[in-house]
């Protein structure tokens, strides 16, 4: 399966007492842009083309389980990257990207808060 899967908050398949978030076959094809908002649950399979972007003027608080292990390296590596202050180095952020096997999809941007 390569196509992500959205649910609104309280969204999913009840099962006795507990709510399936992801499973075999819930994929959504077709949609290019799913809007997630407060409370909302996105799954993003190995090999779904996807990026986040949030519009508004409040930092946006996501919580990611990723599976295999090995991603949060990326994540801690980029955070490094972007702790420098100012605009990333695009040169280092593409080379880290293609340490890991990332295709960027989007260009990166940092908004100030506010803007």
């Amino acid at each position: 399966m390569t196509d992500g899967l959205l649910l609104p908050p309280g969204g999913g398949r009840r099962i006795q007492g507990m709510t399936l978030k992801a499973g075999a076959g819930q994929s959504e094809t077709g949609a290019t842009v799913l809007r997630g908002g407060p409370g909302s649950f996105m799954f993003v399979p190995a090999g779904c083309p996807h990026a986040f972007f949030n519009p508004g003027s409040s930092p946006a608080r996501m919580l990611f389980l990723v599976s295999p292990a090995g991603h949060e390296i990326y994540l801690q590596e980029l955070a490094g990257l972007l702790a420098a202050g100012g605009p990333p180095d695009q040169a280092e952020v593409a080379a880290l990207r293609s340490r890991h096997d990332i295709r960027q999809l989007t260009p990166m941007a940092i908004h100030p808060p506010g803007t």
